[in-house]
């Protein structure tokens, strides 16, 4: 039963690979900033003269693509560069970590599939954007990011990157929804054979759900 099962879920997974696109919007969005900052080490004494006071100028440059392949299924594909003004002239190695900011990432990448096995069931595979309630525990957005892409050695927390690969699989029974996450919060390939064998490795993940009520009330109140 489980084979056929996996089965299955192949097949449908496959699928729309082959479908003729109904819909696609392009959008995006460019920010230009200017950071001014001194003795910002929120407490980290280890953090040199040099990191405590900066004056920088950024650029956050995103593209995205949505793509609705049928009915009840949509992808999305999402690029970004962000570099500090100029920085791609310092020398390859440079301590600063500027080095390469013209490099393009992949920030989203994902695979929608709605009315998934039954019609209340939409299941998002892929590079996505775990975002609930006012992001206290797990959001995106504000200027408290952690990142390693082109901002890590700049402000970090101005970062864009927020996606993680992952699965969001999502029970809409309004006004009640419930999403169950799960994703990637990091993965390293430690060392390789001579035969180009993987010998070990190191990953984390991350499980978890959330429920969401809207209230029928004149302020429209949420119980998340």
């Amino acid at each position: 039963m489980k084979k056929l099962l996996v089965a299955a879920i192949m097949v449908v997974l496959a699928t729309p690979a082959f479908a003729a696109i109904q819909n696609v919007k392009v959008s995006g969005d460019i920010t230009e900033s200017y950071l001014n900052l001194s003795d910002f080490t929120l407490g980290d004494t280890a953090l040199t003269s040099g990191l405590k006071k900066e004056s920088d100028f950024v650029s956050q440059v995103r593209l995205r693509v949505d793509a609705d392949l049928s009915d009840n299924v949509s992808t999305t594909v999402g690029l970004i560069n962000e570099r500090a003004w100029n920085a791609e002239n310092n020398p390859t190695g440079d301590s600063t970590g500027y080095n390469n900011d013209t490099n393009v990432q992949l920030y989203l990448a994902s695979l929608t599939l709605r009315e998934f096995l039954y019609s209340p069931l939409t299941l998002q595979i892929g590079r996505q954007v775990f975002n609930y309630g006012n992001g206290f525990i797990l959001g995106d957005g504000g200027a408290i990011n952690q990142g390693t892409g082109n901002l890590q050695y700049i402000d970090q927390g101005l970062t864009e990157r927020t996606a993680y690969d992952g699965v969001t699989a999502t029970l809409d029974y309004k006004p009640l929804t419930i999403s169950m996450i799960y994703f990637k919060n990091s993965q390293s390939l430690n060392s390789i054979d001579g035969l180009g064998h993987l010998t070990s490795g190191q990953s984390s993940d991350v499980y978890g759900y959330n429920a969401n009520y809207q209230l029928n009330d004149p302020w429209s109140t949420v119980v998340e």
